[in-house]
């Protein structure tokens, strides 16, 4: 392969982040590029910085421009680019070293005029947080089944329709005169620029490789609701794809059948109002008689709109496109709430339809599926723990925010005899708790059937509404003929025996049952695993002198934390989870005040300096680590600097865990004893 690949980067305020950005392209294993660095008026220093780079590589350019937005300054790559293929890049986020090699060998050895790569979701301490999914293979695409692609395939996100997870070949883009409509308008440039390119192409190819690195920001988090100026944008949207197709596509199926394209571009937007924006969203659409133009046309084309939406989704649409034009704002919003929730129930079904017709069934039940880390060991752990002791056995999981959708359902679904365990780690005695919510629910709703609490923390105050908690609790459990409560320290033990009538049993924390000792890195550096949100206790003087202690023994220092930015779904949990644990066994020292930091310490042989104020939670689960010479927990910041030299001298690093997995053999014994009840 000797064809040249033109890599365009618009840049614009990524001071931060420009360096690494460039040096991943400039670094790939395929070197034929031409690199274009497109500097849209940056105020800071990214101008220097692409000088610079361009002085020390004789295969980038520099384009320096007045500041024109997004759209401006990719169109700006495309007036002056030359190569064979194009591919964007945004100047925050960075690639893997191989991307260029392995999309431009596909799209040759396939012929086709587009690759697209999956991506991988990543915070700015470099912590995966989710990778795409794509559907993979060829689509080939004609006249007939192109709009096909464009709503089934494209609109649905199945294969994405970012711009810098695509490799695009550049004489269609040439041919047609493609470029980026203009993103103050439009309410996603991406979208639309991908919605031109396919009306374009004959042949799309979509690799399994997650090749890009998206950074995610604590201030580019969006609310992903509908509001007025992006369901104007829609239809910004759809008035430039309208004009496109009127021009250049006339006589074909892309004209005639518009609406249902038009339905596909603005439906994201429509399906996310709520009664508390619907009036206010509608009555700000920039232009109504359009609008009301194209809901009118939908509404004509029934029969297109069900040969391709197909029937439910077809007559959903239909209802939708009614009820606006009737204006009957609270029937739309409950047929479309309707809608997503039927959605919702199905997806969980799906994913679970083995497991859940198995004639030997156990039910994990409020799992969490936010945003920390811990609450996903546990899950993992907790999975991991019952397929061991039940091999034969299908375990179901639906999380937290699936058993909101599905709990109606579910009585239909489980038996009296299938066991029902539900995820430790909570705090019982708080009221808000969600996880407590659930678990009073599943009490009450099977209260014949083996539960299995997993261990978590007995937390009920002195004030009157503990008080009360603590009784309501009590009255539920009374009924419960056959529940398990585990706990994992001492104090929680001797008050879950003195509150519940039931079995209740002393183990460990659950993510202690797993085991990383096949890992092998060598280590190096610092990870401060300090709290970041609204739980954390050290002030900003604590963290600057813990990091000048810890400057004492590695210059490589990284801060982190175990709750990350954004929710992490069950279908990434164990890539997200297993990255940074991966993480953490690569580094020499680690000083957290997180509690599943340090046992994430414990079971990956990594050391670390534990900093608690005195708490019996605390201090009961260490109980069953103390051992490990390598976990070490002080009380404030003065004992830091000791704890360190002290860790330094510890040669000796083994996680041997035969005494913890001990800890879990009464429950393990109980639940085996009972396997009977469960056929």
């Amino acid at each position: 392969m000797n064809e040249k690949v033109s890599v365009i980067i618009p840049i614009y305020k990524v001071e931060k982040y420009i360096r690494r950005c460039i040096e991943s392209i400039a670094a790939q294993t395929y070197h034929n590029l031409e690199i274009v660095l497109v500097d849209d008026g940056s105020p800071d220093k990214c101008p220097e910085i692409c000088d610079e780079y361009a002085k020390n590589d004789s295969r980038i350019k520099v384009i320096h421009k007045i500041n024109g937005g997004l759209s401006d300054a990719r169109n700006a790559g495309l007036k002056v680019f030359t190569g064979d293929y194009v591919y964007f890049l945004d100047g925050d986020d960075y690639v893997k070293n191989t991307l260029i090699e392995i999309a431009l060998a596909n799209a040759v050895a396939t012929a086709s005029e587009l690759v697209i790569f999956n991506y991988e979701r990543v915070d700015e301490a470099d912590n995966l947080l989710s990778t795409s999914n794509f559907r993979t293979g060829i689509y080939e695409i004609n006249e007939e089944s192109r709009i096909d692609y464009i709503i089934n395939t494209l609109s649905k996100y199945v294969t994405g329709w970012e711009a810098w997870n695509r490799l695009y070949k550049a004489d269609l883009i040439r041919k047609n005169n493609l470029f980026f409509w203009d993103n103050k308008l439009i309410f996603a440039e991406d979208f639309g620029f991908s919605l031109n390119f396919a009306l374009h192409a004959n042949k799309i190819s979509c690799i399994p490789d997650a090749l890009y690195h998206y950074l995610i920001r604590k201030d580019s988090i969006m609310s992903q609701a509908a509001n007025e100026s992006r369901l104007s944008a829609s239809l910004a949207l759809s008035k430039l794809m309208e004009e496109k197709i009127a021009a250049s596509f006339k006589n074909s199926n892309l004209y005639k059948d518009f609406p249902v394209l038009f339905y596909s571009i603005i439906y994201e937007q429509l399906r996310g109002l709520t009664l508390d924006n619907y009036k206010k969203s509608i009555s700000l659409i920039s232009d109504k008689d359009y609008f009301n133009k194209q809901i009118n046309r939908v509404i004509k084309k029934f029969g297109a709109m069900f040969n391709y939406y197909g029937v439910i989704r077809g007559i959903v649409a239909l209802l939708h496109c009614i009820f606006l034009k009737r204006k009957m704002e609270k029937q739309n919003i409950r047929i479309l709430g309707i809608y997503r929730k039927v959605w919702k129930i199905n997806e969980v079904f799906t994913n679970n339809k083995s497991k859940i017709f198995s004639k030997r069934r156990i039910f994990l039940i409020g799992s969490e599926d936010f945003s920390n880390l811990g609450e996903h060991h546990i899950a993992i752990s907790e999975i991991e723990y019952l397929q061991t002791i039940f091999p034969e056995y299908a375990i179901t999981e639906i999380t937290a925010s699936e058993y909101s959708v599905v709990h109606h359902i579910l009585p239909f679904i489980i038996k009296r005899r299938d066991l029902i365990c539900m995820p430790g780690g909570g705090d019982r005695g708080n009221a808000n708790s969600h996880a407590v919510k659930i678990q009073r629910d599943i009490m009450m709703k099977y209260r014949n059937n083996r539960i299995v609490i997993f261990p978590q923390v007995i937390n009920y105050d002195s004030s009157k509404d503990g008080i009360n908690q603590l009784g309501k609790d009590q009255r539920i459990i009374k009924k419960c003929k056959n529940l398990t409560v585990c706990v994992r320290e001492q104090h929680s033990y001797e008050l879950a025996k003195q509150y519940f009538d039931c079995n209740v049993v002393l183990i460990p924390d659950m993510v202690l049952y797993s085991n990383y000792n096949s890992l092998q890195f060598v280590r190096k550096g610092a990870i401060l695993l300090l709290q970041n949100d609204i739980e954390g206790v050290l002030s900003k003087e604590d963290k600057i002198f813990i990091e000048k202690v810890v400057q004492q023994q590695t210059r490589n220092i990284q801060f982190n934390d175990i709750q990350l930015i954004s929710n992490i779904s069950i279908f990434d949990r164990k890539e997200v989870v297993h990255t940074f644990i991966r993480k953490l066994a690569q580094t020499e020292l680690v000083v957290t005040n997180r509690l599943y930091g340090m046992l994430f310490c414990a079971i990956t042989r990594t050391p670390c300096i534990a900093l608690f104020e005195h708490n019996y939670k605390i201090d009961g689960v260490y109980e069953w680590i103390s051992k490990l010479g390598y976990i070490m927990i002080i009380r404030n910041c003065s004992e830091l600097e000791e704890a360190v030299h002290k860790l330094s001298r510890i040669d000796k690093k083994e996680y041997d865990n035969t005494s913890i997995l001990e800890g879990f053999a009464v429950l393990t014994k109980q639940l085996r004893n009972n396997v009977v009840g469960l056929k």
